[in-house]
């Protein structure tokens, strides 16, 4: 009996001071998202609002809505001026833009032109 619990509890010691998986690195963290990134065809718009930049809204990665097109932003840059589908033009917030579930496609040509 008493070799039994001896034997118990060196498992237990063992299972306890075994090794833990090692915790991936901000690095691998930043290399798979920056791979994701890549093969998808949807960016945050947040850090790529550009003049005549297409603007889309929502969630899942296959239900997203056009809702216009980037046209200008205001002096002090905290707005950004959107052609709606419907052809009028709205204010937009840049910081819920940014937060918010807005996307552009990667493939935008805007991205490239960057014209402000």
């Amino acid at each position: 009996m008493r070799a039994a619990l001896v034997a118990i509890a060196l498992v237990s010691l063992a299972a306890c001071t075994a090794e833990k998986p090692a915790e991936p690195s901000i690095a691998d963290i930043w290399a798979k998202a920056e791979q994701a990134a890549a093969t998808s065809p949807w960016a945050p718009a947040g850090g790529n609002l550009y003049k005549n930049v297409v603007l889309y809204y929502g969630q899942s990665e296959d239900n997203k809505m056009e809702v216009g097109q980037v046209v200008a932003f205001d002096f002090d840059n905290k707005l950004v001026m959107v052609k709606m589908k419907g052809g009028s033009v709205e204010p937009k917030s840049r910081e819920a833009i940014a937060t918010g579930p807005w996307y552009i496609k990667t493939a935008d040509p805007a991205l490239q032109a960057r014209e402000y």
